[in-house]
Parts: C-alpha cells; structure tokens; sequence
C-alpha cells in the first residue's frame, strides 16, 4: 500500500517543487510554509538520528537540504526558521557538549559556518525566485502577444521561410498551416515591393531590426491585403539567423483614412466653392477654418483671417455675440441674427449669420455662415422707405384734402340747419344730423392721418408724439400707460429714425396690450449725449419661451428687429425684472452732417 501511495505522490511532489523553482505561486496559505519548514527540520533530525550515532559529527548533515528546500520553495521568512530550527537542534543534540546549548572548541565555527551559508543560500534563493517571477511573467505577456487575435507573429528563417506563426498570421494569410510552412513570404508578396523589401533587409543586417512599414500580401484567394510590419534579427539555439516578424491586417485603418481623405476633398471643396462665408471658431471664438468666400467678403488672405476674433471685423458680434451668445452656442443652441461687417478696408456690409455647435475629438467648435444681404437690405429699406413716404403721403392728403372738404360741408351743413330751424322747415333735425356725422368723418380722417403720419401731426417731434399715442392708447382701450422722457441731452434724430423709433415702441405696446394681456404699460425714452434709449415694459404674461432674445419668431418681433437694424439701433427683448416683457431699442444720436441733409419736420428737434 506504501508504494503505491508513494508512486502517486511523487508526480504531484515533482510539480509543486518544480512549480516553486519557477517562481510560480504556490497554492498555500501565508503561515503553511512556516508549518511545513518546521516539520521538514523535524524530519532532518530523526534523519539524522537514523544515519549516524549521535557523537559521530557532522550534526547538520541532513539540516543543510532543509534549509535549501525551505528558501526556494517558501521564500526567505521560512528559510531563516529552518536555519534558527536547524541550528537549535544540531546545538543541542549533536555538537559538544552533547544536551546543553553550550558550544565548545571547533563547534563554534561549525555552527558559525553553517549560518553564514544558510543565510547566503536564502539571499541567493530569494534572487532566483525574483527572476524566475518576472521570467514567467515575460512568457505570460509573450504568450499572451503571441496568442492575441488581431496581431500576426511569424518567424521566417534568412530565405524567407515561414519557420512558426501564430493562427492570427495564418489568418491573415488565408493559408492552413501546413501549407503555410510550405511557403516563404516572397510567395505572398507582390512584386512592386521588391525594392522595399530589399531596403528593410539592409535595415536589418545594418541594425538587427527593421520597420515599421506598410506592404501587402495576396491571400490564398487572390484578395489583397495590406499590412504593417515590424521586425527583428534572431540567432536560433542552432547557430542559424531568423526573422522575427510581427504583422498587424491594417484592412480597418485604411478604410477609415481612404473614408477621411475623401471627406476632407469633400470639406474642402465645399470650403472652396461655399457662396456663404463659412468661419469655424474654436471655444475661444478664434477661427481655425474658414471658406474662400469668407477670405473675400472681408477682403483678408486666408493666412491672416486664421486665429481673428470676431472683434477683428465685427463690434457689435464683440461685444454681444463673442461675450454673450457664444457659450449659449457652444450650449448647443442655434442662433440665427443679422449684422455689420467691416472690411479690411474700411467698407461694411450687412450680413446674416446662421450658428450651430459641433463636437470634434471632444473639444467644441462653433459652426458659422454669413451671407451678405447688403443689396437685399438696400432693397428692403428702399421699399419700407417707399411705405412710409406713402403712408406720410396720404395722412397729408386725407388732413388736408379730405380732411379740409369734410370741414367745409361740415360748416355749409350747419349753416343750412340754422336757416332751417329759423324758417320753421321740417328738414332741420335731419341736416343737424348730416352736421354731427360729418363731424365724427372729420375726426376719423384725422385719427387715420395722424396714424399714417404720427410724426407730421404731432405738437413737436418724437417725445410729442409719444406722448400722444399714450394718451390716444389710454382713451380708445383704457390701457394703463405711462410715459416718461429722461432728458439728459438735446434729441438729435433724423425724420427717418424718430418715425422708426416710434413705430418700434407702437408696436412694442400693440404687442404687449394685445398679446401680452397687460395691464400697465410704461414707456421710456432716455436721450443721452451719444444714444437714444427706448424702453417698453409692460407686466403682462411675458414672451413664450419660442420668442427668447435668441429667436425672431413672431411679425411683429421680426419688423421692430428690422426696423432697429436699419437704423443701427441694437434691440432686445427679454423678461422684465418683476415679470412681464422688456423691450429696449438702443440708437445713436444723429451727426450732424445726417441732420443738415434731413428736411423732415421731426429733425433736430428736442
């Protein structure tokens, strides 16, 4: 029965110690090794006792493989217990004097000797286990490599024979092992790269390695493949040099860069051909990218328009857009306004600019579009102008013309009642009729006139005529407005802008009465030196949230930002402090110059 067990011990004993040997981990807990050192000095003792008498000498015979086996197999802790056992023992029950811990003569530098050499044959065990630790480990990791899916491994000898590879290598290939040890790698080689073959193998012989570079293969089934290759000069255990070579399918990669090629001839093209002027900004509202037609509408060369600023060739978009609207664009939110440009040389032009976000590796860009809308601007102010002289035009008409004919059978109606009644005639109470609707014809024609022409018939000029339309608000729909004057400076507006700024505040407070159901309407016009501001605060349910500042929804929202625009006037519209809607139009005061050449009658008036 001993036999047996011992015949099917002694493999599993072979593996364990040679497992330990390696530097593998031992499936052990931390004290065993402790525990089995102490039983293995035991068994060295009753060996020793077995051997030789006790006063025969050599006391550490058998505590020298102890301590061997104890160090390699368990680590250094374990190997100095066995030399303290071991040298305990030998002490006591075979150095003289025999049965006391007391060492004489010789047996001083016995035990001395066997210390020293315990102690070296742990550090030297401790170092091999060290490396054969970080050797297993480079197997691992070479195995590892050597076993990954996507990365072929092939050792070729000096012909260009394929000695061993790995089944990613095979893969690429298409071929079976077999037929592939058959083979060299100049079979799978087409033969334009021959030159760069001859050129790595110069690499090579010159410095032992060669690559990386790109080649291709021809599958088994005549498919192309493309490649990278890396590789270095061995010496086999038989004398003989080989080729290590690591060979990675780049099939992916070339796609995507044919893919990015071909969207970066598309960009650019589109960059290049693009009638809008397309600036890219970066997250400091710096260019990075930028059309053609953007280098021309500004008149720059595209190396200087690269990393402006916004400021460059826009105030308005520095200090409203590059300060305000650009973290609400990079947000995520489109924007879509209208502005100034200014050229290189002086010149603007209007532009509107359509703005979105975008995400490239991460960082955030801001993608924007200009189209130059000067000559239809132009266009649109010639026939808004051409609107308001006719509307001017025909409040004169119907004050002056209709209006005076009204008033004159208005009088020859009274005239005609007052003989009437004096001769006695049944016809009097109908003409007094006819007399007071003529009346009521007379103040309609004039209300129609004065909305035509507001500026033309009010008592003075701009601040008269707000006056006016908050008293006309109050008496026709019993609206609470207010108005107030702020008169810091003298008005100086052309006939032209007062009619705009006046016709943005009758639509600011139409909105507000109408769409707005407010209550309270105050009305502010504040005159500085250098600007006029008009301001229209109401505390009604306020603006949904599709009329933001950021949108140009709604009619009227769309014609007050269009009249504003025309005039260079900057308008916003947002909620109040306390609720309800603020609209603000701020404009320059007129030059000088602008109020010599203007002959309308609300010029320069304060």
């Amino acid at each position: 029965m001993l036999p047996w067990a011992m015949h099917r011990a002694l493999p599993a004993m072979r593996g364990f110690i040679g497992a330990a040997l390696r530097g593998a981990p031992l499936p052990l807990l931390p004290w065993a090794g402790y525990l089995i050192t102490a039983a293995l000095c035991g068994v060295a003792l009753g060996a020793r006792f077995a051997m030789l008498p006790q006063n025969a000498g050599l006391g550490f015979l058998t505590f020298y493989p102890v301590v061997i086996l104890a160090a390699m197999l368990f680590g250094t802790g374990p190997g100095v217990l066995a030399i303290a056992l071991s040298a305990v023992a030998a002490d006591y029950f075979f150095l003289r004097p025999l049965g006391t811990f007391a060492v004489a003569g010789r047996e001083v530098l016995s035990l001395a000797t066997f210390c020293f050499s315990g102690g070296l044959t742990c550090f030297l065990a401790h170092h091999v286990r060290a490396a054969s630790r970080e050797l297993r480990e480079s197997e691992q990791r070479l195995r590892g490599l050597y076993e990954a899916p996507h990365v072929g491994i092939a050792l070729t000898d000096m012909q260009g024979r394929f000695v061993q590879f790995n089944e990613a290598f095979r893969g690429i290939c298409g071929y079976s092992a077999e037929e592939l040890k058959a083979l060299d790698y100049w079979t799978l080689t087409p033969r334009r790269y021959e030159a760069a073959e001859a050129e790595q193998l110069a690499s090579l012989a010159r410095s032992g390695h060669y690559g990386p570079y790109e080649k291709e293969y021809v599958r088994k089934d005549g498919s192309i493949v493309p490649l990278q290759l890396n590789g270095a000069l061995l010496k086999g255990s038989d004398g003989q040099n080989y080729i290590w070579s690591i060979v990675e399918d780049i099939s992916e990669r070339k796609r995507l860069q044919a893919e990015l090629a071909s969207e970066s001839v598309r960009s650019r093209m589109f960059l290049r051909t693009a009638s809008d002027g397309v600036h890219i900004l970066d997250a400091s509202a710096r260019i990075v990218e930028v059309s053609d037609s953007f280098c021309a509408m500004l008149g720059y060369p595209r190396e200087q328009v690269i990393g402006m600023h916004p400021s460059r060739w826009d105030d308005r978009l520095a200090a409203q857009f590059a300060a305000a609207s650009l973290p609400v664009l990079l947000a995520g939110d489109r924007l879509r306004f209208t502005t100034v440009y200014r050229r290189k040389d002086g010149t603007t032009l209007d532009v509107e600019v359509t703005a979105d976000r975008f995400e490239l590796d991460g960082e955030q860009y801001g993608f924007c579009a200009a189209r130059d809308v000067t000559e239809q601007r132009r266009l649109e102010r010639a026939v808004l102008e051409a609107a308001d002289r006719e509307q001017r035009r025909l409040g004169h008409d119907l004050h002056d013309g209709l209006g005076q004919e009204l008033t004159g059978l208005s009088m020859l109606a009274a005239a005609l009642a007052s003989a009437e009644r004096k001769a006695g005639r049944p016809g009097a109470e109908a003409i007094a009729h006819l007399e007071e609707l003529t009346r009521r014809a007379i103040a309609n024609c004039r209300a129609v006139a004065r909305g035509l022409s507001p500026l033309g018939y009010a008592r003075g000029g701009l601040i008269e005529a707000l006056e006016e339309m908050a008293v006309l608000q109050r008496e026709a729909y019993g609206a609470n407005i207010r108005f107030e004057a702020v008169r810091n400076a003298p008005l100086r507006l052309t006939t032209d802008t007062a009619d705009h700024v006046y016709r943005i505040a009758q639509e600011a407070v139409t909105n507000a009465r109408r769409h707005g159901q407010a209550q309270a309407i105050e009305l502010t016009l504040d005159i500085q030196p250098s600007s006029v501001r008009l301001e229209v605060l109401d505390n009604g349910v306020g603006l949904p949230q599709a009329s933001a500042p950021t949108d140009a929804s709604g009619m009227g929202l769309r014609i007050m930002r269009y009249r504003a625009a025309l005039i260079g006037a900057h308008l916003t519209v947002g909620p109040g402090e306390r609720g309800g809607t603020l609209i603000s139009c701020e404009c320059p005061q007129s030059s000088q110059a602008e109020l010599a050449a203007d002959i309308g009658p609300a010029a320069a008036r304060a």
